[in-house]
């Protein structure tokens, strides 16, 4: 039994640039958010939560962050915010 190879100048199915395109600007943006999340975490300075605020912002509105994923990033934003109010009060 032989395969049959069947070749024509049809175009094939493949798998358009602009969906690898978009993968690859998806990944791109959580490797750099998630980069900025871990400096304000280990930071804490407003030069690093700005940066943060500012690339998830940013992210999200070329569309290369998920509304899930900004979510995670608020809720990071939230939770320190909470901890530096606590802080200032039992310092006050």
């Amino acid at each position: 039994m032989q395969a049959q190879h069947q070749s024509s100048s049809q175009s094939k199915a493949t798998t358009p640039p602009t969906d690898q395109a978009q993968q690859a600007r998806h990944l791109m943006a959580i490797r750099i958010v998630g980069t900025a999340i871990f400096d304000y975490q280990v930071r804490k300075t407003p030069d690093t939560r700005i940066r943060l605020e500012s690339l998830a912002t940013m992210a999200q509105a070329q569309g290369d962050l998920t509304d899930i994923e900004a979510l995670l990033v608020a809720q990071v934003l939230a939770s320190s915010n909470n901890r530096i109010q606590l802080q200032e009060r039992n310092h006050a």
